[in-house]
């Protein structure tokens, strides 16, 4: 109130007023024309030397103003000289309000730069340990070469340079005394081993040179690359890390903000209630004036708690998601990327290590029982102890990312608050939430199973290489690592929702009720979806079964073809095409006009005769079957491919009748059907898919259907009702699609639609055999 000044006519100049003695109307009404002298007698003021200067009253009061110049110029003059408000009360006020904006402001930008203090540490010290682990690298290297070039002099020439490596190595760290070995205590125990190697080490140089030297130094880039892709998702973890806390520094100075705000207007509101419950009033105030503005004033009061519940419930809320994330990031995502980092080359050192071990234990008896114990001490080695320890040496691993609610101003409320009307927010929003993590859960599965058909064509490859290229075995690497980054942001969705979900149900809202209501959607469409493809399943083997039948009937009016081939042609048409399906949800189309037309007369069986051959394949993996869809095969046997998917499997027939799903890149076709008329010998063909079906995928028009209303928040946004079809124009963006609906063209998010595939005249809604529609199988055959 001291920064702000008032007009003359709101003013009170005397306390000659207050009592009484001069109306008001007739000193202040503008028809009533004074001279400044006679304004200066009424009032009783002194005029001084200058007209703009205070003056000393001599009243009781003890101020006055000299308000002759003031009141025909309009000049403006401050609030606490001429209103009762106590001096200090005004000084508490002006001290708040100046310090309260830097201090937030202080704290928003110490708390961030803490966090990126503590991160960059941690990147320091993986820096430090990738440069110990490369430094190693190259001692071993050196060492083995030096090792292998001493062969005469090698008595007097080795103990100096084991003594050179030995000093490179910590002294204050001894070996424990543990059965556990770390890679660096291995080092130290070889190089005190190789200090009684005097004599004889020429006869193993041959070794040194070609088992461990050599491939170290192919093997240092292979490490530089590792390190460098670990970096890598190490500064996307700390991005991620510093968005979340860049959002709660945002929260808590709205916060801050409005809870100063509402501290402003409860101290004048407690103000004016106290003049209105003593019946004070000013000069020129009235009671209804004074009631008018108390009215006002409560108001204010009400919509600024209103604006601070809410500030202080989202507040509440981010703090508990910061805390659960960055308790992820430590905990979990840290950690585990520890352990990637040491896990190649933690087997490599290993290896060179246990090379050098055997050479010395075959070469010399006379000093067999020391390498003995280096070779037993090496096997104990554990990756996880490695990872141990150095997370032991580095605290700042381990140490726990959080924070707490900071209260402004004796603020006594802790928790959520339903008061002031947040209770429909807070209950739209845990409604919200719950749905997120079913959704976010069902897209975890989703792209866990496209990752297992990844792994396993990816597995393939590794155990036979001729079979694959190495593009596509990188490609499939590099989808791996795109689904593990985009299940990782599901998991840290759902844990950030859980956590604010806890303490919505802290509160007292029913969380199970809205979680129970969203699975249970979900399990409804699964299954629908698993009931009508067993019940498609069942009508394919029935048919089957009767077009052989039929088949064997009319073998002596027809040309004879192979039992085999029959069940193939039937099978043909018994079974619809499935490739096109994309919602995980709906069944699989079975065209059942196939089956009348198939089974109708003898005419028509000769002429699927003539359509094609059967497809064989050979099982070159054995394979489990995990739903009821798939099928169990083994290796060495041949099944025949009923229909092969875009999505890395296929569904098919084994010799014993079995029919189901399993995986394509576990078998090799020995043969494929023919053009009418011919039949193809078994041929070897290595590749199960082509670029064809990919290119195919690529020119449908590609439409997502609604699973729930979505109101545009932006003006580039994109609004729509639940279960209408969007046409797709872009996904530049992985959660946020641009789309067109009723002739308007916005952005919307992802996760509020599912892929409807429209191929062929008509639409099929449902997903492929367990695949991800964003991130499709790489095929390496």
């Amino acid at each position: 109130m001291s920064g702000r000044s008032i007009n003359i006519n709101n003013v009170v100049a005397s306390t000659s007023y207050k009592q009484g003695k001069y109306p008001i109307n007739s000193c202040f009404n503008p028809e009533n024309r004074f001279s400044k002298r006679t304004l200066i007698n009424n009032f009783g003021f002194r005029k001084a030397k200058h007209p703009t200067l205070l003056a000393e009253k001599t009243a009781k009061e003890g101020k006055l103003i000299n308000l002759a110049d003031s009141m025909y110029s309009t000049t403006n003059i401050r609030s606490n000289d001429l209103l009762d408000i106590p001096s200090s009360s005004s000084n508490q006020i002006r001290a708040s309000s100046s310090t309260s904006p830097s201090h937030v402001k202080k704290d928003k930008i110490m708390f961030v730069r803490n966090l990126r203090n503590n991160l960059d540490e941690q990147c320091t010290k993986l820096a430090n340990k990738f440069s110990f682990d490369l430094e190693m690298m190259d001692d071993l290297k050196s060492f083995t070469k030096h090792k292998a070039a001493l062969d005469k002099d090698y008595s007097q020439k080795l103990s100096g340079l084991v003594s050179q490596f030995t000093q490179k190595l910590p002294a204050d760290k001894d070996i424990p005394e543990t059965e556990d070995r770390s890679l660096l205590d291995i080092w130290k125990i070889i190089l005190e081993a190789c200090r009684s190697l005097s004599e004889g080490m020429g006869k193993i140089s041959e070794v040194l040179s070609n088992d461990v030297c050599n491939i170290i130094r192919s093997k240092r880039r292979a490490r530089e690359i590792s390190f460098k892709r670990g970096q890598e998702q190490a500064q996307q973890l700390s991005a991620e890390l510093i968005t979340s806390a860049k959002e709660l520094s945002k929260s808590h100075r709205n916060y801050n903000e409005s809870e100063k705000e509402a501290c402003d207007i409860r101290q004048k509101f407690s103000q004016i209630e106290a003049k209105q419950r003593g019946g004070r009033t000013s000069m020129f105030e009235t009671h209804s004036h004074l009631e008018k503005n108390f009215s006002k004033t409560k108001r204010k009061v009400i919509t600024t708690e209103r604006k601070t519940t809410d500030c202080r419930n989202e507040y509440l809320m981010l703090i508990e998601a910061f805390n659960s994330h960055a308790n992820k990031y430590q905990f979990t995502y840290m950690q585990d990327l520890c352990k990637d980092l040491s896990g190649s080359y933690f087997r490599e050192m290993r290896d060179h290590m246990i090379t050098i071990g055997r050479a010395c234990v075959e070469t010399f008896d006379d000093i067999k029982s020391q390498f003995l114990n280096f070779l037993t001490a090496t096997y104990k080695t554990k990756s996880q102890y490695e990872v141990d320890t150095f997370l032991s040496d580095n605290p700042v691993f381990t140490t726990s990312l959080s924070c707490e609610f900071e209260p402004y101003n004796n603020d006594h409320i802790h928790t959520l608050s339903k008061e002031y009307g947040s209770y429909t927010v807070l209950t739209k929003t845990a409604q919200n939430l719950t749905l997120q993590v079913v959704q976010e859960q069902d897209r975890i599965l989703q792209k866990s199973k496209a990752m297992k058909g990844l792994n396993s064509v990816y597995d393939a490859y590794t155990k036979t290489p001729e079979f694959g290229t190495e593009e596509a075995y990188l490609e499939a690497e590099q989808k791996i690592e795109i689904l593990k980054r985009e299940m990782r942001h599901s998991e840290i969705n759902i844990l950030r929702s859980e956590s604010k979900l806890s303490l919505l149900s802290a509160l007292g809202l029913d969380i199970e009720k809205y979680r129970t209501s969203a699975q249970d959607v979900s399990r409804t469409q699964c299954s629908s979806a698993l009931t009508t493809n067993r019940d498609s399943k069942n009508v394919n083997t029935h048919n089957l079964a009767r077009l052989t039948n039929t088949a064997n009937q009319d073998r002596n009016s027809v040309a004879e073809p192979t039992p085999s081939l029959l069940v193939s042609k039937a099978s043909g048409l018994a079974i619809g095409d499935h490739s096109n399906n994309t919602d995980p949800f709906s069944p699989r189309f079975i065209h059942s006009s196939s089956f009348m037309e198939a089974s109708s007369s003898d005419d028509e069986m000769s002429e699927i005769d003539n359509s094609s051959t059967k497809k064989m394949a050979t099982v070159l993996y054995s394979f489990q079957a995990t739903t009821e869809e798939d099928i169990s095969i083994f290796e060495n046997e041949m099944v025949e491919i009923k229909e092969e998917e875009d999505n890395g499997w296929c569904w098919g027939v084994n010799l014993r009748g079995d029919g189901g799903y399993f995986p394509s890149s576990y078998v090799q076709v020995v043969s494929r059907p023919s053009t009418p008329g011919s039949i193809t010998s078994s041929t070897s063909i290595p590749s199960l898919h082509t670029q064809g079906s990919t290119t195919s995928v690529q020119s449908h028009s590609l439409k997502v259907r609604s699973i729930c209303a979505y109101d545009a928040g932006e003006n580039d946004e994109l609004s729509f009702p639940e279960g209408i079809f969007i046409q797709i124009v872009s996904k530049e963006d992985e959660d946020w699609w641009t789309g067109s609906y009723n002739g308007i063209t916005g952005v919307f998010p992802a996760v509020t639609v599912e892929a409807e595939d429209l191929t062929s005249g008509h639409s099929n809604s449902s997903t492929s055999r367990d695949s991800s529609v964003s991130e499709p199988t790489v095929n390496l055959f």
